[in-house]
């Protein structure tokens, strides 16, 4: 394990250099051919894009060694008019889709999007969750980490797409506010250690019978700070609703309701930027929930990252090089309903460190260490990644 490790660490940073050196050595570099997508019949008011991740991942303890194509997605938009935009995210999980494979392939978003005014746009269809940090701006190039943090999979599952009716605005600079009603969870889904994330409705959810309130209020209270490279940006979100019928929107008879709050906050200056995250959800008693389900679940993360400065990036062609170190704790049985006993797999804490290595500010290399540690059954994990992210 150590020996596939350090070999790909070693051809990692080998190459890196040679492709800098090859970049500066080309007094007349010759253009690229054009992408696919630039080469096919494109209409006015049609716009591509995608963004995919291909990773390494092994360790010591329980960690499977393996290379894994972990998502492809391409987007597809289409502007009828000033006012009239239609938006669609088709989504291809780890290359193949079969039973056995565990791969996944689905509509990550799919709505019409009416601009009435600045302060005032509706969307129809499905679309992403406005829960927490990543959910809503999840491509590789926006977080740090090959992977996405666990408490954005485990406590507030990414990604998250309800389907209903949203509407948001803001004044720019300022504020921005999102609010919707939108279809809800499967309680009947959800588990001791993999929380909520199961319960997440991907074929036909019901609506009627069990709407569910979601919002999102975000401030930025010094916007002038943004002229200086400095930013101040809170938040929080909502997520209020019964959990009462699964797929195709058959009823579970779940008799609960679940509600989530998260609070966020991003801090930047001078090249260091500095994030927290704190999720809890509550679940109303019920006697048709699975036992082994908590009351509550908590989860937070606190992340520092600093960018190197350009004086050191550009000799070697970086468009930018990121250091970044974060802290989790999780617990998917934080409370539990009197009569049960927690699952010691359920409370986690996780330290992760590593760089991003941004060949341009949408093509990223990534390598990180994480200490995983299953706090009451005192079990301990090493996880080793590295991987690729980009958008387009």
């Amino acid at each position: 394990m150590k020996t596939s490790v350090f070999a790909i660490l070693l051809i990692l940073f080998t190459i890196l250099p040679a492709v800098a050196m090859a970049q500066s050595s080309l007094a007349h570099p010759v253009a690229p051919p054009a992408p696919a997508s630039e080469q096919s019949f494109r209409p006015p008011g049609l716009a591509i894009g995608g963004y995919g991740e291909f990773h390494f991942n092994g360790g010591r303890g329980d960690v499977p060694e393996a290379l894994d194509i972990h998502r492809f997605v391409v987007y597809l938009g289409y502007q009828f008019n000033r006012f009239v935009r239609f938006n669609a995210e088709m989504e291809m999980e780890h290359a193949f889709v079969s039973k056995e494979s565990g791969g996944e392939i689905g509509l990550e978003q799919f709505n019409l999007d009416i601009k009435l005014h600045p302060f005032l746009r509706i969307r129809i269809g499905r679309f992403l969750a406005p829960m927490g940090l990543i959910n809503t701006d999840h491509e590789p190039t926006k977080f740090n980490g090959v992977e996405r943090p666990l408490v954005a999979r485990y406590i507030i599952p990414t990604t998250w797409s309800p389907d209903g009716v949203e509407v948001s605005g803001g004044l720019k600079g300022w504020f921005n506010y999102t609010f919707g009603v939108v279809s809800s969870l499967d309680g009947s889904a959800f588990s001791a250690t993999n929380g909520i994330r199961d319960g997440r409705v991907k074929e036909r959810p019901g609506f009627a019978s069990s709407p569910t309130l979601v919002g999102r209020f975000e401030a930025t209270p010094f916007p002038g700070l943004q002229k200086d490279g400095q930013l101040l940006r809170i938040g929080g979100s909502v997520f209020h609703g019964p959990v009462d019928a699964g797929n195709k929107g058959i009823p579970n008879s779940i008799e609960s309701d679940f509600t989530m709050f998260t609070a966020d906050l991003v801090f930047s200056i001078a090249g260091v930027e500095m994030k927290g995250v704190l999720a809890y959800t509550l679940l109303t008693d019920s006697a048709t929930l699975n036992p082994e389900v908590a009351k509550n679940m908590l989860g937070y993360y606190v992340e520092a990252a600093y960018s190197l400065p350009r004086t050191l990036t550009r000799p070697v062609k970086a468009e930018r090089i990121i250091l970044f170190g974060r802290f989790e704790r999780f617990d998917t049985q934080f409370r539990m309903f009197d009569g049960t006993m927690a699952d010691p797999g359920g409370d986690r804490s996780a330290i992760t460190a590593g760089l991003g290595w941004y060949l341009e500010k949408d093509a990223v290399l990534k390598l990180d260490y994480t200490r995983l540690e299953t706090v009451d059954a005192g079990k301990v994990d090493h996880l080793f990644s590295a991987g690729v992210g980009f958008r387009f």
